[in-house]
């Protein structure tokens, strides 16, 4: 984590200065290393959420982080989907958390579910009729006026409203339809502080403006050409008095439109706002005279991320700041405590502030030492320093890379396996051929035991030859050239004696042993 630098802090021009924009100082949160795809401040200024692709949530609380800028929570709302949207509720004990799922599910500010939305059916073609989503959500927001509702946004091209006290269904469905009456996923959502107007953006470059009352929601103005077809708007919001809409796409361009007439054409669009991220955030500046947004970086032409200023006004660049060479995402500008946070996408969260007109927030945590390690700390429970037993684990098990094998294929496997085929033991490998083997194994010439008695019984020429006439058979080559004895007493005995004392001289010649005929039958 990059600690807070006062000193070494970015000297600004005094043009910036006179905005009034709070990034004379940052302070850096090591996040992930996944890009930051959702981000949400408390109304307090007190806490932030984030999420991203590596799909955790992660709690942050400026009261308790020291200089490391640690989190003090993680939670996986859903497994091996990640975090599209996060949402305070209006007096921040709650939190909204929309994934890559079709659930929407709210947790308190300590991190502990308290309820999660239903699965729609998919197989009903009228989406009013069934109870939920039925594809990705993408967005979620809570109801401005009652604290126990709120609205989700999905690609399934509904528009949701729900109740926490019951999330088993939806209490009002509104559509978003496209050219020719087609489906059009909803990628951006804003509703109007008095909760009765709503403005959607879809992934096909149109704008639906919705009207709810009670439990009816329906849509009254529709643009399809609002941005290049096929492209989809990553961000709309509305000023406090619902008179300007300003909406962001991925064809780079920020466009303002005017709300007292029928949407048809914009007021103004400013390109060059290049854009790889179906989210990227477009906000109001708290005393709405800017509009903020974020670019994408470009490995090809070796620009970075930046954070662009709009005057909201003349809807012409006033100020831009770079952020880091990845690109910028979320973008969330607190109005209480006056700073600024950026979410990009290498997974790194930056909170811009200035110790002059900012308060709070970054300022408690950036000046604040790390605590020292003490040598009693001890971490228990911790998923980091457990040992797990061998093949505890799901993804170590010896069968989990044959679960989607067919059964030949485990068969043949099985086959090749001696110990789940049960093959015999293979004989010993003898190369000598000496011996009937070692351990309790045959030798490798013998392939059982029978075999094994069959070549020990059969005839052997070497047993019929007499040893000492085939040592007498060597007599005059050790007599010609003495190799072992004679030469050791060549200088001190070169007359060899011998003790013949003794010796009875054999009268009897020596009698052979008796050829072994097989034919004939032992006596």
């Amino acid at each position: 984590d990059d600690d807070d630098d006062d000193d070494g802090g970015e000297d600004v021009d005094d043009a910036t200065v006179g905005l009034g924009v709070p990034i004379s100082h940052q302070i850096t949160f090591d996040h992930t290393s996944k890009p930051v795809s959702a981000l949400h401040v408390d109304p307090a200024g007190a806490r932030f959420a984030a999420g991203s692709y590596d799909y955790q949530l992660r709690f942050y609380d400026f009261g308790g982080i020291d200089a490391r800028l640690n989190f003090f929570r993680a939670v996986e709302p859903c497994a091996g989907h990640p975090v599209r949207s996060v949402a305070f509720s209006n007096n921040g004990e709650q939190i909204l958390v929309i994934t890559g799922s079709n659930l929407a599910k709210v947790y308190d500010r300590e991190g502990t579910e308290i309820c999660a939305t239903t699965r729609g059916d998919m197989y009903i073609m009228d989406l009013v009729k069934t109870h939920g989503h039925v594809a990705t959500i993408n967005v979620g927001l809570w109801h401005p006026v009652n604290r126990d509702q709120f609205i989700t946004a999905s690609i399934d091209s509904t528009v949701r409203v729900w109740q926490t006290a019951d999330s088993r269904k939806s209490i009002a469905v509104a559509k978003c339809r496209g050219k020719l009456g087609r489906k059009a996923g909803v990628t951006s959502l804003y509703v109007h502080k008095d909760g009765k107007l709503m403005v959607a953006g879809c992934a096909d470059g149109s704008l639906h403006v919705i009207s709810h009352v009670g439990k009816v929601m329906r849509v009254t103005q529709t643009l399809q050409t609002a941005h290049a077809e096929g492209t989809a708007v990553t961000a709309v919001k509305l000023d406090r008095a619902a008179a300007t809409l300003v909406s962001r796409g991925v064809d780079g361009f920020v466009k303002w439109w005017d709300m007292s007439k029928p949407l048809k054409q914009p007021v103004a669009a400013v390109g060059d706002c290049p854009c790889d991220f179906e989210l990227t955030d477009c906000i109001f500046s708290p005393d709405e005279k800017y509009v903020v947004t974020g670019t994408c970086a470009s490995k090809k032409s070796g620009e970075s991320g930046l954070v662009v200023l709009f005057d909201n006004q003349t809807h012409t660049k006033v100020q831009q700041f770079a952020v880091s060479e990845a690109s910028v995402y979320r973008i969330v500008w607190h109005a209480r405590i006056n700073q600024i946070f950026v979410g990009s996408a290498d997974g790194k969260i930056r909170v811009f502030f200035d110790p002059n007109r900012s308060f709070r927030g970054a300022l408690m945590c950036a000046s604040r030492p790390a605590r020292k390690p003490d040598p009693l700390d001890m971490r228990f429970g911790d998923e980091a320093l457990a040992a797990f037993a061998p093949h505890a684990l799901r993804q170590f098990r010896q069968d989990e890379s044959t679960r989607f094998q067919s059964a030949k294929k485990r068969k043949d496997k099985a086959r090749k396996d001696p110990l789940q085929s049960k093959r015999p033991e293979l004989p010993f490998d003898n190369d000598q051929h000496t011996g009937v083997g070692k351990q309790g194994r045959l030798a490798g010439f013998a392939s059982s035991y029978n075999q094994y008695l069959a070549i020990k019984t059969s005839y052997n020429p070497m047993k019929d030859e007499d040893a000492r006439e085939a040592i007498l058979r060597h007599a005059e080559a050790a007599e010609k050239t003495p190799f072992f004895v004679a030469p050791a007493y060549k200088n001190t005995q070169p007359q060899p004696i011998y003790d013949v004392e003794g010796l009875e001289e054999a009268d009897d010649e020596v009698v052979k042993k008796r050829k072994f005929d097989p034919k004939k039958r032992p006596v």
